[in-house]
């Protein structure tokens, strides 16, 4: 233990001990005196380990001083956000060692490629690669004895029903008018042959085959004829009566045609206006132009009841094809292979 004069100097009485601990200095506030006294002892032992002490400590006195005030500290500054050090800024370790380089034998040093350039084609890769297929494993193929494969599948179609056609009469009607114009001309030359017989007596085949080399024989024929096929295309499917109506007509037609063929005959151009007119006076009642007008009056009326017959079966057959194309769109659409 030593003691420190008033005067502040202090001398060790005794040799320095060994501690087997830290030294403790406590500072005390000085007296009226400003005298400070030092204790060493040995120090109690504290939670956390110390240091020791290689060499034994004697701390001179230490010189008395007035206590500052105390200052509180001031508060600490935040601490900077870490940045990690880029690649750039780490230096090489290899660079540490710096060694003198022959420039005249030195290489190129290849250039520096950064990392995310490495990696930038790799994702590239990855991305352009094919995702991997799950392995599934495949049912065995069934197996059919010979006689019971299965079916093959083949198309269906759907086949709409074809709305029927009217089916027309004009055609038939055409056809019968041509036995119909043979028949007028057979009884027209009937009617002539008689009449000649009747003015001519025993020249009458003579004054026929005269007669029969003429327009007053051959244009009455072709002109019924045109009025046949004229009502056969008209009349068409309808009725008898159709016809018997239609027969009067043809027959004032018939009658007209052999007029005008009656001038052509006698050449009525070479003929004054008196004689013209005299010579029409005189066919008017003609016996072979009223009897041309009664044929041509009455075979239409025969024919037509022909032709009549198969209109009327044409347009029940067509009632029948519309009521069964009724049918089939009522039933719906059939399946055909």
């Amino acid at each position: 233990m030593s003691t420190t004069e008033p005067n502040g100097a202090a001398e060790p009485t005794n040799e320095p001990t060994p501690t087997t601990g830290p030294t403790q200095v406590a500072d005390t506030p000085a007296d009226a005196t400003g005298a400070t006294t030092v204790i060493d002892t040995p120090a109690e032992p504290v939670a956390e380990p110390a240091q020791p002490v290689a060499e034994p400590v004697n701390e001179p006195a230490a010189p008395v001083s007035e206590p500052e005030p105390l200052v509180e500290p001031p508060a600490p500054e935040p601490a900077a956000p870490y940045v990690a050090p880029s690649v750039d800024s780490i230096p090489d370790a290899a660079a540490a060692d710096e060694q003198p380089i022959d420039y005249g034998s030195a290489q190129e040093p290849e250039p520096y490629v950064s990392p995310s350039t490495i990696a930038a084609p790799t994702a590239a890769a990855a991305a352009t690669a094919p995702a991997s297929q799950p392995v599934v494993d495949e049912a065995p193929a069934a197996s059919y004895p010979n006689d019971a494969y299965p079916a093959a599948a083949t198309p269906i179609y759907v086949q709409a029903p074809t709305p029927p056609v009217n089916k027309g009469n004009r055609g038939f009607g055409i056809l019968v008018g041509l036995i119909a114009t043979a028949a007028f001309a057979i009884l027209y030359s009937i009617v002539a042959l008689i009449t000649a017989g009747v003015f001519t007596g025993d020249g009458a085949a003579d004054a026929f085959r005269d007669f029969a080399s003429r327009p007053v024989f051959y244009v009455p024929i072709i002109a019924f004829f045109g009025v046949f096929a004229l009502l056969a295309a008209i009349i068409n499917r309808a009725g008898w009566w159709a016809w018997v109506v239609g027969a009067f007509f043809g027959a004032v037609l018939v009658y007209f045609s052999y007029i005008a063929a009656s001038l052509l005959t006698v050449g009525a151009w070479t003929l004054t206006y008196d004689e013209a007119i005299a010579f029409l006076a005189n066919r008017w009642f003609d016996p072979l132009a009223i009897g041309a007008a009664v044929i041509a009056r009455e075979v239409p009326i025969w024919f037509g009841a022909w032709i009549a017959s198969r209109g009327r079966k044409v347009t029940e057959r067509n009632i029948a094809a519309r009521q069964e194309y009724d049918r089939v769109l009522a039933e719906g659409p059939t399946l055909s292979r």
